[in-house]
């Protein structure tokens, strides 16, 4: 065989080995990469999913320690009100100790209502810990699937 063919048959043969290997090595690399992006899609999904309800477990967490600061703030105002008249009372007459056991029922009440608010936001506090421990869970899975699949296509 002549050194032209001889050196045509090599390029041509090389080419086709090439060829074949970068073409089925991209496709196994694909292929083998299809299920990190089927993982990265699934932890984006529950990732979006566990987001939802812990944003509105802190939301509900905020709104019911705003509403038990201002129980709290109402019940010290009605309760200095009431000691004020309690001691008016000591110096006055049935009206003003009227006005005084008037006063300490509705301080005590609002102490009532606060502390109530209180139990309430230990409860929204434990959902609200509970939802974000979840959607830090699924963050991390998240995190940890787009490394796989970045591992994957290197």
């Amino acid at each position: 065989m002549s050194s032209t063919r001889l050196a045509l048959l090599a390029l041509t043969l090389g080419g086709a080995l090439l060829a074949a290997g970068c073409t089925g090595g991209a496709a196994g690399g694909a292929a083998n990469c299809d299920q990190q992006q089927t993982a990265v899609t699934a932890a984006e999904k529950a990732q979006t999913e566990a987001e939802a309800p812990a944003k509105t477990a802190e939301g509900k967490l905020a709104e019911v320690n705003k509403a038990k600061d201002t129980a709290n703030a109402e019940a010290d105002k009605a309760s200095a009100k009431a000691k004020e008249l309690h001691e008016k009372a000591a110096k006055g007459g049935a009206a003003q100790a009227a006005d005084s056991a008037e006063a300490a029922a509705k301080s005590a009440d609002l102490m009532a209502k606060a502390t109530g608010l209180i139990v309430e936001a230990m409860e929204a506090r434990e959902k609200a810990e509970a939802a974000r421990t979840k959607a830090n869970e699924s963050a991390k899975a998240l995190t940890e699937a787009k490394q796989k699949l970045t591992d994957c296509r290197k």
